[in-house]
């Protein structure tokens, strides 16, 4: 008799573990919103050309070269959830000017529904001068940037997220070498 009732107050153990798992992941977790990574941690370059980011009456700044990268924030979880806030902060000195489109003054905060995102394409500017081969942390044919975002978390809070992009600069690295 002992027997069985030990595996009576088993099975209620791990019902009410199956129960709480359920009710945690069907209803009280929240929005998972994050900065999409791509696979080999390298954001790739959409677009190389060669000018300034400034209108033609700020002759203050210097023409370079032109990379693009498209970014991505994504809600992963099973809740809308809000992006309140997206600002780059580049941590390389190679970066001379970067201006993000659509501009998230513009666009933010923004309702994200699970399993959607919101887009912007970075533009960064490099003078035609910069070293592109020096060592840094990572690699010496990708620049660093950190995206710092704030989004909504589970149970009404808030939390601010910072984020190590690299965009790639093989296509640059090439572009250099074959001029």
């Amino acid at each position: 008799m002992p027997n069985s009732i030990d595996w009576t107050a088993a099975i209620a153990l791990v019902s009410l573990v199956v129960s709480v798992v359920t009710l945690y992941v069907a209803h009280l977790r929240g929005p998972n919103i994050n900065l999409a990574m791509p696979g080999k941690k390298t954001y790739p370059c959409q677009g190389l050309r060669h000018g300034s980011l400034h209108t033609a009456a700020d002759e203050s700044q210097a023409r370079g070269d032109i990379l693009d990268a498209n970014l991505l924030v994504a809600n992963a979880g099973n809740r809308a959830g809000i992006l309140f806030s997206f600002r780059l902060d580049p941590r390389d000195s190679r970066v001379t000017d970067y201006i993000c489109a659509p501009l998230p003054e513009w666009e933010l905060p923004r309702v994200l529904p699970p399993g959607e995102g919101w887009r912007t394409r970075v533009s960064v500017q490099i003078p035609d001068n910069a070293d592109l081969y020096r060592d840094d942390l990572r690699s010496p044919k990708a620049l660093q940037m950190d995206v710092v975002y704030r989004v909504s978390a589970s149970l009404g809070r808030t939390r601010e997220k910072t984020t190590k992009v690299y965009i790639d600069l093989a296509p640059l690295c090439a572009s250099r070498r074959a001029t």
